[in-house]
């Protein structure tokens, strides 16, 4: 129900499917024994590692992995339990092979400058993917040595203390981090919003450091508190023993949730930057803030502690549902690329069947990068890019070879200047326009309440065959 959850379903970004694999494979994986039986946990593993497939942070979810491996197998505490978990362990990474070599494979091969641009930030994931597996083998490994020192520890007030630091650092990182710390990088695609805001212009900062305000602004105060209340309980509680069916989701989380928190390692623009909570802080902080409500409605409601314990219990839950619905209202009409499907079928229109193309693109633009796969799929066209200043004697020359097979070709760039610039002689055909009047206003100082309108415009020129 919140705004980033309502503006990315409305258009074809990776979040929701994302969240479908995502969420599945936690539901299978929430389980007393902590990791499932075998069959449920092969196929836990396979809507996990099939989150490769849509996201190339995806390496993320895994490294809470060997914490849930480990966790089932050091609660096994027979012989036959052992022998399960053991076999639940390997169907788990069984199932994750496929949809991670899947989409390994097609990030690698077919995504272009996108991998080449993220890849190092892939390869960090990998390596804390590769540290918690050491770590975890470690500590397994070790148990039986440690286990009876750690046993005779106090962990009743060491899972208190725990709890008070969590809490504190929540809302340190919360209402504090703003005031005593700014997070720098490149930041010249919001400098014009910088001036629009009437901010201080500073074409290095990326405001990271209000990514819990952030949070405020979609969930709401009441919801953000009662979250952090919530993941303090529930480190006391997985200290003391208690409550281990939810590491799995924790597990699979948290490391997302604190590492775009963070730094969210995108443009930080509002709707945009919000991509990165949908499938780690936002769902986890609203399955806390919830989670907080049913365990204090289920307290006992004879004494004067039970009784506000349940009127409490109803205002977390009412402010997590009022709160986003209130934040949706003013935008509910919002909508993404509406106008791109008349462009598309327009250009259909112009090129004809089987066309070829090549998309004109000027260096450093990316004006027209969503149109190459819709001309291919709707149009059946083959369809290639040129960037920068086009060589008007190599498209010549395609022409020709193009001619020679029985089809034309043409270029498509956003005006019939850069047409013409390209190829001086094209039979440039009258521009197609469209708009979108409802798309989310970009922020970033606030909450989008507002929308602004797009305008679209794309010429198609024919290449003659000389």
């Amino acid at each position: 129900l919140t705004i980033p959850q309502v503006s990315f379903s409305r258009d074809s970004y990776s979040e929701i499917p994302s969240q479908i694999l995502l969420f599945t494979a936690l539901w299978l994986l929430t389980t007393p024994r902590v990791l499932p039986r075998w069959r449920v946990a092969l196929i836990a593993g396979l809507f996990l590692g099939a989150l490769e497939a849509t996201r190339i942070d995806a390496v993320v979810f895994l490294i809470g992995v060997p914490v849930v491996c480990a966790v089932a197998l050091l609660r096994s505490d027979t012989p036959d339990r052992r022998r399960s978990t053991r076999i639940s362990i390997g169907a788990f990474a069984v199932g994750l092979v496929p949809g991670l070599a899947l989409g390994f494979v097609d990030l690698t091969r077919h995504s272009g400058d996108y991998y080449s641009s993220l890849s190092s930030d892939v390869r960090e994931l990998g390596l804390l993917v590769v540290a918690s597996l050491a770590v975890c083998a470690t500590a397994v490994g070790l148990w039986r040595f440690v286990f009876p020192a750690l046993q005779r520890l106090p962990w009743n007030p060491i899972s208190s203390g725990a709890a008070w630091i969590v809490a504190v650092t929540g809302f340190a990182a919360w209402i504090l981090r703003p005031r005593f710390q700014h997070v720098h990088g490149d930041a010249r695609a919001i400098v014009f919003l910088q001036k629009a805001e009437h901010v201080p212009v500073d074409a290095t900062r990326l405001y990271f450091e209000r990514s819990m305000s952030w949070m405020a602004w979609y969930l709401g105060p009441i919801a953000l508190a009662a979250a952090i209340v919530a993941v303090a309980l529930l480190v006391r509680a997985v200290l003391r023993g208690h409550l281990l069916r939810t590491v799995g989701v924790l597990t699979a989380l948290l490391p997302g949730t604190l590492l775009y928190l963070y730094r969210a390692n995108a443009v930080p623009d509002h709707i945009w930057v919000t991509r990165r909570f949908l499938v780690s802080a936002i769902p986890l902080l609203v399955l806390l803030a919830l989670g907080l409500a049913a365990y204090m409605w289920g307290a006992q409601s004879t004494s004067g502690w039970g009784r506000a314990a349940r009127a409490g219990a109803v205002a977390i839950a009412v402010a997590s549902v009022a709160y986003p619905l209130y934040t949706v209202v003013p935008v509910q009409a919002m909508a993404e690329d509406t106008g791109y499907l008349g462009l598309v079928k327009g250009v259909c229109g112009e090129i004809g069947p089987r066309a070829a193309v090549v998309v004109l693109e000027p260096a450093g633009g990316d004006q027209l990068d969503w149109l190459p796969q819709p001309l291919r799929g709707w149009c059946g066209a083959d369809v290639g890019i040129t960037r920068g200043v086009a060589d008007a004697d190599a498209l010549h020359r395609l022409a020709r070879e193009w001619s020679a097979s029985g089809r034309s070709l043409f270029v498509v760039a956003s005006s019939a200047g850069d047409v013409r610039k390209a190829v001086a002689d094209a039979r440039v055909s009258p521009a197609l326009e469209a708009s979108d009047t409802k798309v989310l206003a970009q922020t970033l100082t606030h909450r989008p309440a507002a929308y602004r309108s797009l305008s679209y415009t794309v010429v198609v020129g024919e290449v003659p065959a000389r």
